[in-house]
């Protein structure tokens, strides 16, 4: 990733309404790995995890797409998420 792009992906970041700080914990060759203070009540994607007592497992992203894994205690639960789209 050019410098370029990754001050913008971090300034984006930043500036989302639901991100109180980014903070970036390690590099490897051209991967990142971040840490975000996320602000879940302003974010209906992550209040929905919360709601359904979902467990977020892991998120990967590129510039365009995000990868989460995310673990919810019954089916029930997880038929409601992808049923409100909140898993797509």
């Amino acid at each position: 990733m050019s410098d370029e792009v990754r001050e913008s992906f971090e300034q984006n970041v930043e500036n989302h309404p639901s991100v109180g700080h980014i903070v970036e914990v390690t590099r490897h060759d051209t991967e990142r790995l971040y840490s975000l203070d996320w602000n879940v009540k302003r974010d209906v994607f992550f209040q929905g995890i919360i709601d359904l007592e979902g467990q977020l497992l892991s998120a990967t992203g590129t510039p365009n797409t995000w990868e989460f894994e995310i673990r919810f205690l019954t089916h029930d639960a997880l038929s409601v998420a992808a049923t409100v789209k909140l898993l797509v």
